[in-house]
């Protein structure tokens, strides 16, 4: 996504967000633009939002995951993993992403994926 467009796309996902503050769309897609734009706590405040608003969606644990992944945050992304199993065990994204991490603490995942 451009700047130019990914900006417009924000600004939509804010207005949106006035109005509803509980549109996981509108959430997905500003945390999309954080994340382009390189606001890890932006997009993280976000993701933390968006799986509030929404308990069952993934993407929001996952992505969640992997961006505490990129910060260093090891344990904290393995809690978000297990708890994302524990809400759905057949959960198989948070279940790969959990197994690829070795128990030394390794980061096989690439935080900008």
């Amino acid at each position: 996504m451009r700047e130019d467009r990914c900006a417009a796309a924000e600004q939509y996902a804010r207005d949106a967000l006035a109005a509803a503050p509980d549109d996981v769309d509108a959430l997905e897609i500003l945390f999309q633009c954080q994340r382009r734009f390189g606001d890890g706590a932006g997009a993280e405040r976000t993701l933390r939002q968006a799986m509030a608003s929404a308990p069952r969606a993934q993407w929001p644990r996952s992505n969640l995951a992997r961006l505490l992944l990129g910060m260093g945050r090891t344990a904290e992304a393995k809690q978000v993993l297990l708890d994302a199993i524990a809400a759905d065990s057949e959960n198989a994204e948070a279940r790969a992403m959990l197994a690829s991490l070795d128990p030394g603490g390794a980061q096989p995942l690439r935080p900008d994926y």
